[in-house]
């Protein structure tokens, strides 16, 4: 297992140590934003962060190791909270040596930290992980913002530890994905980069807090969604791209599946937080702007394309969307594309 010790769990302080340890050069922008690549001899991929002087630090782990991996972090002067997104892969986490917590796909986790305890992340070896860690000095977050007035009692507790070494685990919730999506894929540079990882990172700390309060009440949502369900319900969104012209029905995707209707269309709400005819249809509406502009389709061909069958439906629908008829869509946009 090759170790990396970590003085403080500043950003600064993780990357300088990965860097030590993997031999491997880190890159810096505007001192906020740091990225080092996995040499290919360790493994492949990258780990990036972020840090803000409002006690707010991120980062996303895109990797695998060739050997186990263990990040160790010494006791710190922070209290620390942490909430983890796993999307892919799995790791475990030690607290102060001996309490254990296994992190799995799908899976939203809020984990304390007190500032007396050591802490690690360990990495299985061939196991590519996808991982988004956000962490919160609390005082420091507190304190720069002047929340602490405002908080309830379930939030008071959150951040002033009341609970040591408390674990929560939330279900998986795609707009959560969307959002550390954004972060990990914004193509922005320097300046831009940070400024707008840090609005982000709030609507994160936002969501995560509101998810946490929510369970506070209701243990388990409505319909709780299994890693299995998950994976299969991920699949309509391309089995509708894919076949829109054929009108599939709520049936021939619960046959596609492998679910029955009543649990696909409960289970495609609770992650999607829309139905999949709803869903369907905005994609419908989506798909028919593109044809308009970038091919010279009529409107016949092109309702026979998304899957419809009247012409004057589909005007209607375009219009109450986008607040003009598809014809003068078209007139407006591929001009200007031309």
């Amino acid at each position: 297992m090759k170790s990396v010790f970590v003085s403080s769990p500043n950003i600064t302080h993780i990357f300088k140590a990965l860097s030590e340890a993997f031999q491997s050069s880190v890159k810096v922008l505007a001192n906020q934003n740091y990225r080092i690549e996995i040499p290919k001899q360790i493994g492949e991929g990258f780990i990036e962060g972020y840090e803000y002087s409002c006690g707010i630090r991120y980062i996303s782990y895109n990797c695998q190791f060739y050997d186990d991996v263990e990040l160790v972090f010494a006791p710190s002067l922070y209290k620390l909270l942490y909430f983890f997104y796993v999307v892919e892969g799995k790791f475990t986490t030690i607290l102060n040596q001996n309490l254990i917590y296994k992190f799995n796909p799908y899976q939203s986790t809020i984990l304390n930290h007190p500032s007396t305890d050591s802490f690690s992340i360990h990495f299985k070896r061939y196991i590519h992980v996808n991982i988004n860690c956000l962490s919160i000095d609390t005082y420091t977050f507190l304190e720069s913002r002047k929340y602490d007035a405002d908080l309830n009692i379930h939030l008071k507790n959150l951040f002033n530890f009341t609970n040591d070494n408390m674990i929560h685990h939330c279900y998986y919730d795609l707009q959560l994905l969307e959002v550390y999506q954004n972060i990990n894929s914004f193509e922005g540079k320097d300046f831009f980069k940070i400024i707008y990882a840090e609005g982000k990172l709030l609507e994160l700390i936002t969501i995560h807090l509101q998810e946490y309060l929510r369970s506070m009440e209701y243990p388990l949502p409505p319909h709780y969604l299994t890693p299995y369900e998950i994976e299969n319900l991920k699949r309509i969104p391309d089995l509708i791209d894919n076949n829109l012209a054929q009108r599939p029905k709520i049936k021939w995707f619960a046959q596609e599946i492998g679910m029955n209707r009543n649990e696909l269309q409960k289970g495609f709400q609770e992650l999607y937080k829309e139905t999949v005819n709803s869903y369907i249809q905005k994609k419908r509406l989506s798909s028919s702007k593109k044809l308009l502009v970038t091919t010279n389709l009529n409107i016949c061909e092109i309702i026979g394309e998304l899957g419809l069958t009247s012409k004057s439906h589909f005007s209607k629908i375009f219009k109450e969307k986008y607040h003009m008829s598809p014809s003068e869509y078209r007139k407006k946009f591929k001009k200007g594309l031309n």
